[in-house]
């Protein structure tokens, strides 16, 4: 699962590629998000599917903090 920072309704889900069935993405919408989510993770624990959050608390930045002094000091990989 992942949500877009731009617009956190927007939940995709992600199926890769397993047991030669072919990976693809589903875009949804949906209203009450976090609610959803909270209760899919729930739910996987329950059937004992390991959850793995992968998040970087990625924020967006201001117009201000891109300037050439802060780029210059950001640990981009």
């Amino acid at each position: 699962m992942r949500r877009n920072l731009n617009r956190p309704d927007l939940v995709t889900f992600v199926w890769r590629h397993i047991d030669g069935r072919q990976p693809w993405v589903l875009n949804l919408l949906v209203p009450k998000h976090e609610e959803c989510i909270n209760s899919i993770v729930n739910n996987m624990k329950i059937m004992g599917v390991g959850v793995e959050k992968n998040t970087k608390n990625e924020k967006k930045l201001r117009e201000s903090e891109v300037t050439k002094d802060a780029i210059a000091q950001m640990d981009i990989e």
